[in-house]
């Protein structure tokens, strides 16, 4: 009897610096593009575009979104704190979603479960706005 054993594959990390120009104009560029989309948004559909653009963008980064709101404009500070909200629960359900595909089961029940507490936390934040 032969036992063959396979090594692991293991996914490379490839860590880059976040201060690299490339990185930081590619950043600056979806600010630009997500301040564009939302002020757009914002002045032909209200809120409600408003928040369909936070939940989109929260899939990829909360710091765009933050971003854009911070540098003010015609939009009403509850509706730029509630799209806020909801780009940073959109942004940390999908960080679990990619825990669970990437790292497995134990690593995505960690990660979900903490992720779970977060939400409830933003929820109760959200409806505290209203």
């Amino acid at each position: 009897m032969r036992i063959v054993v396979l090594a692991a594959e293991h996914p490379h990390l490839q860590i880059k610096n976040p201060f690299d120009l490339g990185t930081v104009l590619q950043l600056a560029g979806l600010i630009a593009v997500i301040m564009l989309v939302a002020k757009s948004l914002a002045s032909e559909t209200g809120s409600a575009g408003l928040y369909l653009l936070a939940a989109v963008s929260g899939i990829v980064d909360v710091d765009a979104l933050t971003l854009s709101k911070a540098a003010g404009g015609e939009v009403i500070l509850g509706d730029a704190a509630r799209a806020i909200l909801i780009a940073a629960g959109v942004n940390t359900a999908s960080k679990a979603v990619m825990a669970a595909t990437l790292g497995g089961s134990r690593l995505g029940s960690m990660v979900g479960a903490l992720s779970v507490v977060s939400l409830v936390a933003m929820a109760v934040t959200f409806v505290a706005l209203r």
